[in-house]
């Protein structure tokens, strides 16, 4: 996981579990923002009493304050759908044919015998051939229309840079050359010369004076000896009033609004 300035960006790399609600991204609950409802999510709002100077899990009282802030925005404000984009149904007609292919599918498969089996494999074949040129000409008069509304908008719109070939697919290359100008003959070894040419093995037999003094100083021990005062709570919250509004939420789901205790 990562957060930048404008959006968190995680990256999963295998979950065999049941699927997220389409309101979580990777177990983390998100709210709506726009549509809270700030004077119940005031009224909601119960956070503990901590007197600064008796906090001793500085990192327990933060989570202990999320939580309770993620409480009663849980009853003020709606959680943003966040799964894909549903695709554009079939007609009356179209779903009307695939309904029937699938019912002649399941009578083929259950029929038993061989004249049966015969018949409703023709009867299948019939209506899977009717389903497939009634949805080609369905989607030919959708692309037909398509292209029609946008040369009429926009003559140099995406048909012309088809018709043009101006659109094209990235290049994906099958093989890759080594340092001694030989290919790669496979994915695998294509994966390891990429792996061992952006991530090679940190060895300090190679590195560059710049990069051993860093190595040296990441391996001392940091002596300085100067106490470091706690913040303060007028620190925190100038730090809270800097929060930029109208801007992605972290990894905690809550917006600078919320914190600043004001709404929009």
């Amino acid at each position: 996981m990562t957060l930048s300035d404008h959006n968190l960006i995680t990256f999963t790399v295998a979950y065999d579990g049941e699927p997220l609600p389409q309101d979580q991204v990777n177990g983390i609950v998100r709210f709506n923002w726009r549509k809270a409802d700030w004077d119940r999510l005031r009224g909601n709002l119960v956070v503990p009493n901590w007197p600064m100077d008796r906090v001793v899990d500085v990192d327990q009282a933060a989570e202990d304050l999320t939580a309770a802030i993620r409480t009663a925005a849980m009853g003020a404000v709606p959680l943003a759908r966040t799964g894909k984009t549903p695709k554009t149904p079939l007609n009356p007609e179209l779903q009307r044919l695939r309904r029937e292919c699938r019912r002649a599918r399941r009578h083929y498969q259950r029929s038993i015998g061989d004249h049966l089996r015969e018949a409703t494999l023709v009867r299948y074949r019939r209506a899977k051939a009717v389903f497939k040129r009634t949805l080609h000409k369905v989607r030919t008069e959708s692309w037909q229309s398509f292209v029609r509304d946008s040369l009429a908008a926009d003559p140099w719109s995406t048909p012309y840079k088809i018709a043009a070939s101006k659109v094209r697919s990235p290049t994906v290359l099958s093989t890759l050359r080594k340092i001694d100008g030989s290919h790669t003959r496979d994915w695998q070894e294509s994966a390891e010369l990429l792996m061992s040419t952006l991530l090679p093995d940190d060895s300090s037999e190679d590195e560059n004076e710049e990069q051993g003094n860093l190595r040296r100083q990441l391996h001392e021990v940091y002596a300085e000896e100067t106490p470091v005062a706690p913040f303060t709570e007028r620190e925190v919250t100038d730090a809270i009033l800097e929060l930029r509004r109208k801007k992605a939420t972290g990894h905690d789901g809550l917006a600078a609004e919320v914190l600043q205790g004001d709404g929009p």
